[in-house]
């Protein structure tokens, strides 16, 4: 009886180990996915303004041409 009690207890205990480590694996997998998801939104929203401003930028100097000529 105290055999079976022991067992059972070291059983649990394995699975509560395997559970655990598992729960910590998919939390760093997720938390790494969640940071190169904001690293890659910075850096999109950081591509789009300079895109801007390179449009901007020409549009100005356009502009400058245009009034040069009349």
């Amino acid at each position: 009886m105290e055999k079976e009690k022991k067992e059972k207890l070291v059983q649990i205990a394995q699975i509560g180990t395997v559970v655990v480590y598992v729960f910590l694996i998919l939390h760093s997998t997720v938390g790494e996915y969640v940071k190169l998801m904001k690293k890659n939104i910075r850096k999109e929203a950081k591509r789009k303004d300079k895109l801007k401003k390179q449009k901007y930028a020409k549009k100005k100097r356009e502009l400058k041409r245009r009034k040069k000529r009349q």
